[in-house]
């Protein structure tokens, strides 16, 4: 056996405490009791023990998206694909997703693609439960998180979201980002909404967690009234399931997907906020 199957089989510091996982999770007043509602409604949300992934195994996985991602840009792949769907999945305006994902299983016969996700939640929660496993094993750091990646994770994310607007609107200022998905309270992944408010609060940016229905499209801009009045929506982080965006409530976001016009507002230039995954 490699090193990760002993460990999984046999390492004494999988078990998780509740504990360590308070301290990753309820990182500001807002967040307080976080760790025991999710107890109560999501029981199986967390896994209590660690597993350990091979660096050759790793290896494959980085391989494999990489092999997805050169076919996905191939000119005749995106012809294909796009033939057969709506057509506001040509539209693109640059931004490549935040939390972009490939969801692989890992099996006895190595890893296998599920699905490719452009909106997927976890990351956030899944940052917090590898800091607390690695919180209880404070002797194996290398073994928990070899490449020392946790300790900058916050700032890998939210860099994401910068990097997305940059994409697309350049040197312009981030000032905000509207957390976006259908009934956001009772989705199953809400308490990472309010992560995600917290975290871009923390770095500086205004952050909504919004319905798509209570956004409005005029002045050829999205507004939304949690914002100051006179204060555009900027970045949409879109966990919507609607990828068409086809459903009466995302009209708004519908009507800032369609190509960008050129404005201007109070003498400041801005194009259309495009709602992509993270834009």
């Amino acid at each position: 056996m490699n090193l990760a199957e002993t460990l999984n089989l046999g390492c004494a510091c999988q078990t998780l405490e509740t504990a360590r996982l308070r301290e990753q999770l309820e990182t500001e007043p807002a967040l307080a009791g976080l760790t025991a509602r999710l107890s109560e409604s999501h029981p199986h949300l967390f896994s209590r023990t660690a597993v350990f992934l091979d660096p050759g195994v790793m290896a494959q996985i980085e391989a494999a998206v990489a092999a997805l991602e050169r076919v996905i840009a191939l000119p005749a792949w995106r012809q294909q694909a796009l033939a057969r769907a709506p057509q506001i999945a040509g539209l693109n305006h640059g931004p490549a997703g935040v939390f972009m994902g490939y969801d692989l299983h890992l099996g006895h016969d190595g890893p296998r693609l599920i699905e490719i996700n452009s909106n997927a939640g976890g990351a956030l929660l899944n940052a917090a439960l590898a800091r607390a496993h690695l919180a209880c094993c404070v002797a194996f750091p290398p073994v928990f998180d070899p490449q020392n990646s946790l300790v900058r994770m916050d700032e890998v994310f939210v860099d994401m979201f910068r990097a997305e607007w940059r994409l697309q609107r350049g040197d312009a200022p981030l000032r905000n980002v509207l957390i976006v998905d259908d009934a956001p309270g009772a989705q199953y992944l809400a308490p990472e909404f309010q992560m995600a408010r917290a975290l871009l609060a923390a770095h500086g940016l205004l952050a909504v967690v919004a319905d798509p229905g209570e956004m409005q499209w005029r002045d050829g801009a999205l507004w939304h009234p949690a914002l100051p009045a006179d204060m555009l929506v900027d970045l949409v982080y879109n966990r919507l399931t609607d990828f068409y965006l086809q459903g009466d409530g995302h009209r708004a976001l519908r009507q800032a997907s369609r190509p960008a016009r050129r404005w201007s507002r109070r003498t400041r230039a801005r194009t259309r906020c495009t709602p992509t995954n993270a834009t």
